[in-house]
């Protein structure tokens, strides 16, 4: 059965306040900036569509931090997107004349730094959290080139910062490594937060009370940008009890009345959706022969997205006599493979992709993804991955429509059945897999998690901090506590 999803426009700002921008920026990209700006917004969350620019709207900020020297972090759910968000943030930074130094960092990085000075100053081995804590305390020193002080743009991993504020670095470096991350960043952005795990939620939600009751938003004006495409209504719920007023939502829904006339530019293309009860590898031996024809006869660039890596490398098998050259991007893959499989017109992916990936085609006047074939078993992986196909914002031609075909299970094909041949906008598509929640629910069930055993793990580091900090700030550290224990509404175990 087929549904047909309109194309999407983004409304454009009612200013341009950066004249080197390349482009007008979006009206959504401009209200983040805007309520960044506002003392009393300790939180912004932008939850527009896949594919419409919430990075850049999250970097807009970094105009009212330049010349500040103020540290920002970046964090992005996949070593994969580390590398591509530094340079996309490093090209930003560059093209605007900003005064920012970007540094990526993930275990592996800093184990090489690590090395680097052991070999350098003739040390016995270095730590890597004494490596961690020097970069953050002085990134110059990593870089030779650096002549003056700029602020820091670290573009990390959850786990790095998960790691830091929990006390698990070695003995010798715990405490420093804690201070650095907790004290040293007045901007924190993290990106795609509906694709965290349980655990890396509830440590989230546990690093936005600590950052609160220890007085980093009212006394050292931090500011923390989340971005999320589908944010899951049980985050809502906390980001209420936690921030109360001081933060504020942009969303699709919640557009001011006066911006209706402003005018719009094309950011995802119309897209034909087929939906099927198929398994992936009978639906690729099947269409093979299909496959080949829309991309050398039509010339056509696609991607096929499972949700498991032993399914993506048997359809590579089932493809090779078609395609005479390596399609997979996964986890497993190095990096310059996965660059290389990039620019293929037929790419195999795991999730890796599912999270802001970009499918770059150098000098493509349209869309970079004409079609695509994913595997859908969660209601948000089917609205993120339908968001890769079509993107055309800032693109010269946006008048061909895309294709998708999503492998879905049995029953959820069923309870969609009944659309089968109806035209729906994005947002309407969103809700109607909302409502089927029963047959394509949420990825995470965050709520039984944290009721059970969020308040257990995340105790340590308070136990921890309260042995290094004054009378005053242990009250504030119990009052932490206790917060947590409400917030989390935890349950005995």
């Amino acid at each position: 059965m087929t549904l047909y999803l309109t194309g999407q426009d983004e409304k454009l700002a009612p200013e341009n306040p950066w004249e080197n921008l390349p482009r007008m920026p979006l009206y959504h990209q401009w209200r983040t900036w805007q309520a960044l700006r506002e003392p009393q917004n300790h939180l912004v969350v932008n939850s527009y569509n896949t594919g419409t620019g919430k990075t850049r709207a999250s970097l807009l900020h970094l105009f009212t931090l330049d010349k500040s020297k103020q540290n920002v972090l970046f964090v992005a759910p996949t070593n994969t997107l580390i590398t591509q968000h530094a340079d996309d943030v490093a090209t930003f930074v560059r093209e605007q004349g900003l005064d920012f130094h970007v540094v990526a960092v993930n275990a592996g990085i800093t184990r090489q730094l690590s090395q680097q000075i052991t070999t350098q100053g003739g040390y016995t081995q270095v730590r890597v959290g004494e490596t961690l804590d020097r970069l953050v305390r002085n990134y110059r020193e990593f870089v030779p080139e650096a002549q003056n002080r700029k602020g820091l743009i670290l573009v990390t991993n959850p786990d790095i910062l998960y790691y830091a504020i929990t006390w698990r670095y070695g003995v010798h470096d715990q405490r420093n490594v804690f201070e650095r991350f907790l004290n040293d960043f007045n901007y924190i952005i993290i990106d795609e937060f509906h694709y965290y795990d349980q655990k890396q939620l509830a440590f989230f939600l546990f690093f936005f009370a600590i950052s609160q009751q220890m007085g980093y938003f009212q006394h050292a004006g931090r500011k923390i940008c989340l971005l999320s495409a589908t944010p899951d209504a049980r985050i809502i719920h906390y980001l209420n009890d936690l921030f109360g007023d001081n933060w504020t939502h942009i969303s699709p829904d919640n557009e001011p009345p006066e911006s209706a006339a402003y005018p719009t530019t094309p950011t995802l293309t119309p897209l034909a959706l087929t939906l099927l009860s198929q398994e992936l590898e009978e639906w690729g031996g099947e269409n093979a022969g299909i496959l080949r024809q829309q991309v050398h006869q039509n010339k056509l660039d696609g991607a096929i997205i499972s949700d498991s890596l032993r399914r993506i490398n048997r359809l590579n098998v089932l493809l090779r006599p078609y395609f005479d050259y390596e399609m997979r991007i996964t986890g497993p893959e190095p990096e310059e493979a996965r660059r290389q499989a990039t620019a293929r017109p037929l790419i195999l992916a795991t999730p890796t992709v599912d999270i802001g990936y970009n499918f770059d085609k150098k000098g493509k006047p349209r869309q970079n993804i004409d079609f695509l074939i994913t595997e859908a078993r969660y209601g948000d992986d089917l609205i993120q991955r339908l968001g890769r196909a079509g993107r055309i914002l800032g693109k010269p031609d946006t008048n061909q429509p895309s294709q998708a075909i999503a492998l879905l299970k049995e029953s959820a094909f069923d309870a969609l059945r009944p659309y089968h041949g109806q035209t729906l906008s994005r947002a309407e598509f969103k809700q109607l897999v909302h409502q089927h929640a029963d047959v394509l629910p949420p990825k995470q069930n965050l709520q039984n998690y944290i009721r059970s055993w969020a308040i257990t793990e995340l105790f340590y580091p308070i136990y921890r901090a309260e042995k290094m900090v004054n009378e005053t700030a242990k009250v504030e550290l119990e009052r932490l506590f206790e917060r947590l224990r409400d917030l989390f509404q935890a349950r005995a175990n």
